[in-house]
Parts: C-alpha cells; sequence; structure tokens
C-alpha cells in the first residue's frame, strides 16, 4: 500500500534522524539560536566535503530516546529536509523506513 502525504503519520521511530543532513546557514544559525550554542558546534565536515549537522551514537545530536522511540529535540526549527522527511523526493512512499 502506497502512503500519501494526506495518509502518513510519523511513528516517532527516529528512522530519519539516521541520514546525513546538511543545513543551509539559515537553518543553521536558526538551530544554533534555539540550542544557545555556536553554530560551529553543531556541525562537522563529512569525508565529501559538506558541512553535516554531528552526529551521536544512534543518529543526529539532537535525536533523544523517548519511551515511544525517539524525538527531535529542534523540532520546531528542524532543517527542510528534515521537515519533508519521507517525502523527500516523491509524493508517495511505501514505507518511511
Amino acid at each position: 500500500m502506497r502512503i500519501t502525504r494526506d495518509d502518513f503519520e510519523c511513528k516517532g521511530c527516529g528512522q530519519c534522524c539516521r541520514y546525513e543532513v546538511v543545513p543551509d546557514d539559515h537553518e543553521l544559525r536558526r538551530i544554533a539560536a534555539h540550542v544557545r550554542r555556536p553554530a560551529a558546534s553543531l556541525t562537522t565536515v563529512n569525508r565529501n566535503g559538506f558541512r553535516v549537522l554531528r552526529r551521536g551514537p544512534a543518529g543526529c545530536i539532537f535525536l533523544e530516546p523517548t519511551e515511544q522511540g525517539a524525538s527531535c529535540a529542534i523540532y520546531a526549527v528542524r532543517p527542510d529536509i528534515c521537515r519533508r522527511y519521507p517525502f523527500t523526493n516523491s509524493d508517495e512512499i511505501d514505507d518511511c523506513r
């Protein structure tokens, strides 16, 4: 069964936080202000030379474990690519995992 944007309901699994995120300058400044930390402390450069959000053992440094699975500590200011997941390349998906 195909899932559309209208049918999708986040399960809080945190799968979306397992990918590298390349924030633009505006997104990074917004996140830094939200967490009250210097922007430079939130990123690292990956092997391809892109500035990406730092990662922890479970994925993104802002992924927080919950009883139900996981949640985003910066949900209100998360990058656009995170807002669109799992519909980053299509309006329909088979599953978000």
